[in-house]
This record gives C-alpha cells, structure tokens and sequence, in this order.
C-alpha cells in the first residue's frame, strides 16, 4: 500500500498584485519599482528626491544557455520544497476577458496501486517518499506557460505536453526550462536525465519565491508571495506597452518565449536571445555638405552606415546657402548620397530652393526634383512596404516599417518668398500627415508611433503646420502616441520635450554636417507616457 498525495482545485479569488511608483534619492545601483518590475539601475548621486516619469526596467542581462551547446557540468539541481500542505496557486485564463484562478486543497487517499512518482526536496520525514503533486500539465498546443498576471509559484512544475517542455520555478529564485518531463531529477541531489534547456542562473537563499508575467509584458520573479511580496531577484527586462502577453514555447521546442497577443504577435522576449526589440533603427544625415572637404568625404562615410541601420534620411541642405544652385551640385551630392548600401531617403532644404542666390530659386527648386524625385527607387525597398505619395505635395513620402510611420515632408525654413505658396504648402502637410496617422494609426493601428522628417527648425511661420498638429495630439489623439519631429537646420545637438507642451511630442534637431546620426524607433517602449523611451540616438563623428 502507497500513501499518495492528490490534489482537488477549488475557486478562490485572484491575489492582487500592485506596482508602486516610488520617491527614489538617487544613490547608488538597488532595485526599485518604477511601473514594471525587475530593473537595475545604476545612478549618480545628488541630493534632490527625484521620481522617475515612466516604466523603465532594464533588468541586468541574465546569460542563456544555447540548445545546440549543453553544459551538463552546470545543470541546476532541482531544489523543490513541498510541505504537508502544499500552497501553490496555478491562475489559467480561459481569454483575455475571463480569468479564472484555482487553489488547490490537499486530500490523502490510500490505494494498492503504486504511483510512479517525482520525489523531491522535502520538509517531511526523510524515510518517506512523496510525490509531488503540483505538476501541471497544459494539453493544447496553444496553452501557455503564463498569460498576463499568472502566477507560478514555490515548487511548482508545468509540463506543456506537446512540445514536452517543463518548466520549474526552484525554492532557490531559479527558473529553469527542460525538454522531458520523464527525466526529471529524483531527489535534490541528482542531476536531470532530462535535457537542460535554460535558467535564469538565479541562486538565492531557500525560501518562498514566485514569478508573474505582468501586463506591460515583464516576466518578473521575487521573493515572497503575490499576497506579501519581498525583492525582485531576476525580469526578463521586456518591459512593452500594456495588452495581453502570452510566455509559450517556441517553434522549435527549444526555448520560451514572451509574445505580445496582438494580430502579429511580435516575440519581445526569448529564453535564448533575450529582449528582443521590435523597432526599426535607421541613419540620418543633415546639413551636408558645404564645402569641398565634406563633399569629398561624403561618398565614404555613406558607403560605411552602421550595419545596423535598415534606411537613412537626408535632412536637407546638400549646400551652403551662397553658393550658385547648379546642376552640378545637385549631381554631385546625389552620386554620393547613392553610395549608401541601404535605401535612402531625402527631403528639401532651404539652401537648394529658397535661400539660392537670387533669381535661382525656381531653378533650384527644379534642379531638386530632377536628381532627388523618387530618391528611394534607387535602391530594392520593398522591405519597407508601401511607399506613399501625396498627391498635393509629391515630394512628401510616408511608410509604415516595424509599428512606426515614417513622413517625410517638404519643411523649409529661410526665407518666406511667397507667403501664400508658402501657407498653403505647410497646411497641406499638415492634412496628409493628420490624415496618415488616422489610416495607419488611429484605424488599421498598423503603427504605434510616428517619425517626421523636415528640415527646419520650427517658428512661428510654421505655425500653419505644426498648431493644428498640436491641436490634433492633443485632442484628437490624447497624447497616446509617441511622436518626434526630427529636423536639420541648426547645425547643432537640440532636444525638446514637451514639444509644442504635448507629453508624447519630441522634438529634436540633429547635429549634422560631419555626424551621423543613428535612431532606434521603438514605440513599445512608450509605456503610455514616455516619448523619449520610444526614440533613442546615437552620435557618430566622422
């Protein structure tokens, strides 16, 4: 006879979790909660409180383990705990509407049949032999690990049969991923027969830990438990924007990964690349060039972009302003500007339309269209999808790649020749541009965010363009979508936020002349309140 342990679900009320948003005195590298959970940062001492605006986790890096190069001298020893009366909670929702969370309560029955049992780690007396009876088995091939703000706590076994992957949250903090239910390791002191997969390399003091997947799409462990939660010891560092969240198995059977549950279900996290981000990064150049030197060191600095970078943008200003508006300047900068090896987009300056030499601006206007119409076609974009026109203003471009909007726009600044081809112009702008964000945006949500290219730096004889945008984020689309506006003209580093007082409008104009610059578009990390997580920059001096 076999005493053997089963466990019967019954209903019970989902814990509440709760995220904080703390005063933090910025000291040195803890672990705070600011919006998701998990996050390193390492700080700079002052003596002001600050709080910090928005998500921004980044958790420390945590090494994988790559299924093609096991290291058998490193697998985790299974370290499970069970007492008399087990307390793990297994929370499954049924869809995205309908949670339900089941507490199991524990009953002893006596049968003649053995059981076959996975004996582990026990605070029980060590002549008896349990089995562990919080192994939770997923049927479906759909079924998922976790969903947003599931649980899996202490000790606690999922095997997801079809892709026979397990995965274990330890009594130490760790993780840990194997292919195999059937070799699991007998006691705590054996090694697993069953394939090791993946940890989190987590190795904390034996106690009580538990990890939930969060609504912006963090995978977090701590100590404690959901009712009494202590200390973040690892997060998978994903921090996305708010929706449902699915951890499954991948394609292969290899590794787990955080999907975002939208239409593309766009992988944000794996357990053998880490975050993975889902923006776009891409070269701007502006201001350039306006001399010899710099004309003749363009070709090469465009020839070698960052590898990195998927498409570059001129900002305009391919002269300086005094110089005659020739064919040949034109030419010249367009034969460098096709040294690029990515597909290669432009908008207008003034200098080589209305700031030429007098009596030159039509031809200069002219001599613009003739090299630069199309700019793009030059090269294979059809990564890129669609390229759209508008049909008022055939210079403008705007596409959608990797949930952005990409605008380019004819934005001079300089002199005001006509006023009214000039009015009309930046109304028209501003049309198309309202008018693409409410097709890909606002309806279809192909994109999250958008991206403005132009050259001038913003006046008040912009005003025509950039109040009814001000008036349409604003109300229209309620500050929810990250947008920048990224221009040339000043010739130096400039960064404004709020931009024309809207939170999710940003500002920036580039250096230019001998410096590239390198944008990374990612409007999942807006977070709902964050421009300037959803566009970084970096600088590169020729």
């Amino acid at each position: 006879t076999t005493t053997t342990t089963t466990t019967t679900m019954v209903p019970s009320s989902s814990p509440t979790l709760t995220k904080t948003q703390p005063t933090t005195f910025v000291t040195t590298p803890t672990i705070t909660s600011v919006g998701g959970e998990g996050n390193t940062t390492a700080t700079t001492t002052t003596t002001t409180p600050t709080v910090s605006p928005a998500p921004s986790w980044k958790a420390s890096p945590t090494p994988s383990v790559s299924p093609t190069t096991k290291d058998t001298t490193r697998m985790p020893t299974l370290t499970l705990e069970m007492t008399d009366t087990p307390t793990s909670v297994r929370q499954t929702t049924t869809s995205p509407s309908s949670t339900t969370t089941t507490m199991p309560t524990t009953t002893t029955t006596t049968s003649s049949v053995p059981t076959v049992a996975v004996v582990v780690k026990t605070t029980i007396a060590p002549t008896q032999n349990p089995t562990l009876s919080n192994i939770q088995t997923l049927t479906d091939a759909a079924d998922a690990f976790l969903q947003t703000d599931t649980i899996i706590r202490n000790g606690e076994i999922l095997h997801h049969a079809v892709s026979d992957l397990v995965f274990v949250q330890q009594t130490d903090g760790a993780l840990v991923l194997y292919q195999g239910i059937e070799g699991l390791p007998q006691t705590a002191t054996q090694r697993a027969p069953s394939e090791f997969l993946w940890s989190n390399d987590v190795s904390e003091p034996l106690g009580s830990y538990y990890t939930v997947l969060q609504g912006d799409g963090n995978m977090v462990t701590r100590a404690g438990t959901p009712e009494n939660p202590e200390n973040v010891v690892w997060a998978s560092g994903s921090v996305s924007m708010g929706g449902m969240y699915q951890l499954l198995p991948n394609s292969e059977s290899t590794g787990i990964e955080i999907r975002q549950m939208n239409g593309q279900q766009p992988i944000i996290w794996s357990s053998l690349s880490g975050i993975i981000r889902s923006g776009s990064t891409f070269c701007v150049v502006a201001d350039v060039p306006y001399n010899d030197a710099e004309s003749n060191e363009l070709p090469s600095r465009m020839a070698t972009l960052p590898q990195d970078c998927e498409f570059a943008v001129h900002l305009g200003d391919i002269k300086n302003g005094p110089s005659p508006c020739v064919d040949s300047v034109y030419d010249v900068t367009k034969q460098s500007l096709w040294k690029s090896p990515i597909p290669t987009f432009i908008v207008i300056g003034d200098n080589e339309w209305n700031d030429c030499p007098s009596g030159q601006q039509n031809q200069g206007l002219g001599l613009w269209k003739k090299h630069f119409t199309n700019f793009e076609s030059y090269w294979n974009h059809d990564y890129l999808g669609t390229i759209h026109r508008d049909p008022n203003r055939y210079e403008n471009f705007g596409f959608v790649y990797k949930s952005t909007l990409f605008v380019g726009l004819n934005m001079v600044g300089g002199a005001v020749i006509n006023r009214g081809e000039w009015n009309t112009r930046l109304t028209q702008n501003g049309n198309w541009v309202q008018n693409l964000i409410r097709t890909h945006v606002v309806q279809s949500q192909q994109a999250k965010g958008v991206v403005l290219f132009g050259h001038a730096e913003p006046r008040s004889d912009h005003n025509n363009f950039f109040l009814p945008l001000e008036a349409f984020i604003r109300d229209e689309l309620k500050n929810q979508i990250p947008i920048l506006y990224l221009h040339g003209d000043g010739h130096w580093w400039k960064v404004v936020h709020p931009f024309y007082g809207q939170s999710s409008f940003l500002g920036v104009m580039a250096e230019g002349r001998r410096t590239t610059l390198k944008v990374n578009a990612d409007p999942a990390n807006f977070g709902g309140n964050n421009v300037r997580q959803a566009y970084t920059f970096e600088h590169i001096r020729w």
